[in-house]
C-alpha cells in the first residue's frame, strides 16, 4: 500500500543518525521538550506543505533548524503508486535560502551519503566528542548517483515536488516543465495516474498540528472547497444569531450535563450552611463553657491555694505532734529501759538470795535455842564427869529432873511450834490455794476481756464492711449526675421527634417533586410534540413558498415563465428535486409546437392516467394551501408556546420542589448529625459519670479491702496475745506452783525436823 515507511534525519537538529520507522501504527513518546513535536511537525512536508508554515514564528527558519549544514539531509522513504520503494531527500539550497527536493528510485542506504564508513568510523573513533557525520553534498550525491545508473530527478522547489507527490494536474500543467513533471508523478507519486491527493498537506498539517481540532478541520476542507470553485448552498440565516444560538444550546447542554454536579454543589452549599450555623451554635456554647471554665479555672485555683495553706498548717501540727510523740516515746522507753534495769537487779539479788541458802540459815538460826540447851546439857555432862564421887544420885535425881523438866518444856515447845507449823502448813495451802484460785481468775477474766476485746472490735469491723457492701451495692449516679443524663434522654428523644418530622416533610415534598416530574415529562413530551407539529408546518410553508416563489435562475421559475402549463405534462413526470435546481440552464426549442408534446427521448406516455403532484399545482392552489399551511403554522406556534409556557410553570415549580427538597434533605440530615452528635456527646459524657463512678466503687472497694486487712489484723493480733496470754500464765503458773512448793517444803522439813 503506497504510503510514508521512515523518515531519516542526517546532521539535523539532532546529530548524526536519527530514523523514524512510520511503518503502521507508530508512537513518539518522550518528556517534555524531547522534541516529539519537531519530528511530528515533518509529517506535513513530506505532503507538500511549506516547511515554513510547519515551523512557529518565536523559532529560525526550516532550514535553519532542520537543516543547519550543506552535509544535513532529511529523507523521506515511501512507497509510491507501483509499490516501490522510493525516497525524498531535502538539502538546503546553495544560497542558504529554502530547500531543494530530490527524488531518488532507490531505498535509503546510508552509505550513499557518506564518503567512506571505515575512514569514517577511524574519524569518530578519534573524535569521541563530536557525532556529526561527514556526508556528500546534494551536488557530490547526484553524481554519484549518476555513476551508478541511479533513477533520480533534479533539483525541484517545494511547488514542483507538492505536484508530483499529490499527481496534482493543475500545478503540473501550470509547470514550466510540464513533460518532465508528467514523468516524475508517473514514476514518483503516491497515487495512480488519473486520481490525485490535492490539498492532503493541508489536512495532514491539521491532524498533526497541537490545533487540530474539529472546527479547524472543517475550516480547512471549506477552504479547499472554495479553492477549488465548489459553491456551497446559501442559507439566510444570521452567522451572528446562529452563533449564539449555538452558544446558548452549548451553555444549555453543559449546564444539564452539569446538573448533578450542580445540584451536588448546591446540596452540599446548604449542608455547609448547615454545619456553619451549628458552628456559630457551638461556637456560642464554647464561649460560654470557656468562661465558665475559666471561673471554675480560677475558682480551682483559689480552693488550691487554701488546701496547700491547710496542709502546710496540718504538716505542721503533724511535725509538732510528732516530735510530742517521739518526746514521749523515747521518755516512755527510758523509763522502759530504767525499770527493766531495777527489775534486773531486783531478780540479781534474789538470785544472789538463792544462791546464799537463805532459809537453810533461817532454819537453823530457829533451831539455835535447842542447840544451846544441848550445848548445856553436855556442859552439865561435862561438869558432872569432871565432880569426882560427888553424890551422883543426887545429881543424877537433880538431873534427872533438870532433864525432864527441859524434856518437857521442850516437847511443850517443839508441840506448840508443830501446832504452829501445821497451822502454817494450812495456811500455806490455803495461801496457795487461793493464790491459784486468784490466778485462775485472773486469767479467765483476762481470757474473758480478750475474747470481748476482739469480739467487739470483730463485730465493729464486719459492721462497717457489711455497711460498706451495701453501699457499694447500691451506690449509683448522683442527682447531678442522673439529671444530666435524663436532660440527654429528653434532648435525643426531641432529636429523634425532629428527625422524624424532617424524615415526614422530606418524603411528602419528593412526593410531591415526582408527581411534578411527571407533569414536567408530560409538559416536555407536548412541547416537543408542538414543536415537531411546528416544524412539519414551517417546513409544508417553506416547501408552498418555495414552489410559489421560486428561486433565480430556478427551473420552476423557468418553466412557469417560459412553459406555461408544464404541470400537465413536463410536471408529472419530474423529479421535485429538479425544479429547485439552478445550474441545469434550461432551453425551450420550439416551445409553442411542443406545448401539447407528451413525448420524453422518443417515448410517448400517457400523462392523463398520472395523478397530478403537489409540486405541480397552479399557482392558485399553491397559495391556498400556503393560506392553509400558515394558518396551520399559526396554530401550531400557539399551541407550542402554551406547551413551552406550560413546561416553564412546571419547571419552575419543580425546581421550587427541588430547592425545598435539598433544604429539607438537608434539614433531615443536620437533624441526624444532630442526633448522632447528642448520642456521641451522651456516650461521652456516660464514660465519664461511669468512670466516676467506678472511681467511687473503687474508694470504698480499697476501704472494704483496708477492712478487711484491719480484721485480719484484729485476728492475727487476738491470736498472737491469747497465745501469749496462755504462755504467760502457764508460766505464772509454774512459778506460782513451785513458789508454793517450796513455802511447803520448808514447812513440812521443819515439821520433820521437829518429831526428830
Amino acid at each position: 500500500m503506497p504510503g510514508l515507511k521512515r523518515i531519516i534525519l542526517i546532521n539535523s537538529h539532532l546529530p548524526g543518525v536519527v530514523e523514524l520507522n512510520l511503518d503502521e501504527h507508530t508512537n513518539i513518546c518522550g518528556t517534555n521538550a524531547s522534541g516529539k513535536t519537531t519530528l511530528q511537525r515533518l509529517l506535513p512536508v513530506f505532503y507538500g506543505e511549506y516547511p515554513s508554515r510547519v515551523v512557529p514564528a518565536t523559532r529560525d527558519s526550516f532550514e535553519r533548524w532542520y537543516l543547519p549544514t550543506q552535509a544535513s539531509f532529511i529523507i523521506y522513504e515511501y512507497q509510491n503508486n507501483q509499490q516501490q520503494l522510493c525516497q525524498v531527500i531535502l538539502a538546503p539550497a546553495i544560497e542558504g535560502k529554502g530547500v531543494n527536493y530530490r527524488f531518488i528510485h532507490r531505498e535509503f542506504e546510508l552509505d550513499d551519503f557518506i564518503y567512506n564508513q571505515s575512514a569514517q568510523k577511524n574519524e569518530q573513533v578519534e573524535n569521541k566528542t563530536s557525532k556529526q557525520l561527514k556526508c556528500m553534498t546534494m551536488a557530490e550525491l547526484r553524481r554519484a548517483l549518476k555513476q551508478s545508473d541511479v533513477v533520480h530527478t533534479r533539483l525541484l522547489n517545494t511547488k514542483e515536488f507538492r505536484a508530483i507527490i499529490q499527481n496534482d494536474r493543475s500545478l503540473i500543467n501550470t509547470g514550466k516543465n510540464k513533460n518532465d513533471l508528467r514523468l516524475f508523478a508517473r514514476q514518483f507519486s503516491l497515487c495512480d495516474t488519473g486520481q490525485t491527493l490535492r490539498h492532503i498537506e493541508k489536512l495532514t498539517r491539521a491532524v498533526h498540528s497541537k490545533e487540530g481540532k474539529m472546527e479547524t478541520i472543517k475550516a480547512m476542507i471549506a477552504a479547499i472547497l472554495e479553492e477549488d470553485g465548489v459553491t456551497t448552498p446559501a442559507y439566510n440565516l444570521d452567522p451572528k444569531k446562529v452563533d449564539n444560538w449555538i452558544s446558548e444550546c452549548k451553555l444549555v447542554q453543559g449546564f444539564e450535563a452539569m446538573r448533578p454536579d450542580f445540584d451536588k454543589l448546591e446540596l452540599e452549599n446548604q449542608q455547609l450552611i448547615s454545619c456553619e450555623q451549628q458552628l456559630m451554635g457551638l461556637e456560642e456554647g464554647y464561649q460560654r463553657d470557656r468562661s465558665l471554665q475559666w471561673q471554675q479555672q480560677e475558682e480551682n485555683k483559689d480552693t488550691l491555694s487554701e488546701l496547700k495553706e491547710k496542709e502546710l498548717l496540718l504538716e505542721k501540727n503533724w511535725d509538732s505532734q510528732r516530735d510530742e510523740l517521739n518526746n514521749e516515746l523515747s521518755a516512755t522507753k527510758a523509763d522502759i529501759r530504767s525499770t527493766e534495769k531495777e527489775l534486773d537487779q531486783i531478780e540479781e539479788q534474789y538470785n544472789r538470795y538463792l544462791d546464799k541458802n537463805i532459809d537453810q540459815i533461817k532454819q537453823h538460826l530457829k533451831q539455835l535455842p535447842i542447840w544451846k540447851e544441848e550445848l548445856d546439857s553436855l556442859n552439865d555432862q561435862q561438869r558432872l564427869m569432871l565432880a569426882e564421887h560427888q553424890d551422883l544420885e543426887a545429881e543424877y535425881q537433880k538431873r534427872l529432873n533438870t532433864i525432864n523438866r527441859q524434856l518437857n518444856q521442850s516437847l511443850q515447845t517443839l508441840d506448840q511450834d508443830k501446832d504452829q507449823l501445821i497451822i502454817e502448813q494450812n495456811d500455806k495451802k490455803n495461801q496457795q490455794n487461793e493464790t491459784i484460785a486468784k490466778f485462775d481468775k485472773q486469767l479467765f477474766q483476762r481470757q474473758q476481756q480478750l475474747n470481748d476485746l476482739f469480739n467487739q472490735q470483730k463485730s465493729d469491723i464486719l459492721l462497717r464492711q457489711k455497711e460498706l457492701q451495701v453501699y457499694i451495692d447500691s451506690v449509683h449516679y448522683s442527682s447531678e449526675e442522673q439529671l444530666q443524663l435524663d436532660v440527654f434522654e429528653h434532648r435525643l428523644t426531641q432529636a429523634n421527634e425532629e428527625i422524624e418530622i424532617a424524615r415526614q416533610k422530606l418524603d411528602e415534598l419528593k412526593e410531591r417533586q415526582f408527581s411534578q416530574q411527571k407533569e414536567v415529562d408530560s409538559a416536555d413530551q407536548q412541547l416537543s410534540k408542538s414543536t415537531q407539529i411546528l416544524l412539519q408546518c414551517q417546513q409544508a410553508t417553506k416547501q408552498f413558498n418555495q414552489f410559489l416563489n421560486p428561486g433565480k435562475n430556478s427551473l420552476l421559475g423557468s418553466l412557469r415563465k417560459e412553459n406555461p402549463g408544464w404541470e400537465m405534462t413536463l410536471g408529472k413526470v419530474i423529479n421535485p428535486e429538479l425544479l429547485q435546481r439552478t445550474d441545469l440552464k434550461p432551453d425551450y426549442v420550439n416551445k409553442d409546437a411542443n406545448k401539447n408534446d407528451t413525448t420524453f427521448y422518443g417515448i410517448n406516455l400517457d400523462l392523463a392516467s398520472i395523478e397530478l403532484p403537489e409540486y405541480a399545482l397552479a399557482e392558485k392552489q399553491y397559495e391556498h394551501q400556503l393560506n392553509q399551511a400558515e394558518e396551520k403554522e399559526h396554530e401550531a406556534s400557539n399551541f407550542q408556546i402554551e406547551a413551552r409556557q406550560k413546561l416553564d410553570n412546571a419547571y419552575s415549580i419543580l425546581e421550587q420542589l427541588k430547592k425545598e427538597v435539598l433544604l429539607a434533605s438537608t434539614e433531615y440530615k443536620k437533624q441526624k448529625n444532630n442526633y448522632t452528635h447528642l448520642i456521641e456527646e451522651k456516650n461521652s459524657q456516660k464514660k465519664e459519670l461511669d468512670a466516676a463512678l467506678r472511681e467511687r466503687k473503687d474508694e470504698l472497694r480499697k476501704k472494704v479491702s483496708i477492712i478487711k486487712r484491719q480484721l485480719d489484723s484484729v485476728t492475727e493480733e487476738f491470736k498472737n496475745n491469747k497465745d501469749k496470754l496462755h504462755q504467760d500464765s502457764a508460766e505464772e503458773h509454774i512459778e506460782i506452783t513451785a513458789h508454793w512448793q517450796e513455802v511447803l517444803q520448808t514447812v513440812n522439813e521443819k515439821i520433820t525436823n521437829n518429831k526428830e
